[in-house]
């Protein structure tokens, strides 16, 4: 990321030109989970409602295109 932002920044003091930077993002998600509310009914069986996902995101990640 430094040798873009020098080179870009050679670039605006000779020209006196706006620079635009190209960025690239992305994110990844670490992993998930589910939480479920089960009740027994009888006879070995269960009720299962209230189902809520959760997600854990490990990062978001910007980079530069020169």
């Amino acid at each position: 990321m430094l040798r873009c932002l020098s080179r870009k920044n050679e670039v605006y003091r000779k020209s006196r030109v706006h620079v635009n930077y190209n960025l690239t993002c992305n994110f990844t998600t670490h992993g998930c989970f589910y939480v479920v509310d089960c009740y027994p009914i009888g006879n070995a069986g269960y009720e299962c409602k209230d189902v809520d996902h959760f997600v854990n995101y490990l990062g978001f990640c910007c980079n530069f295109v020169c």
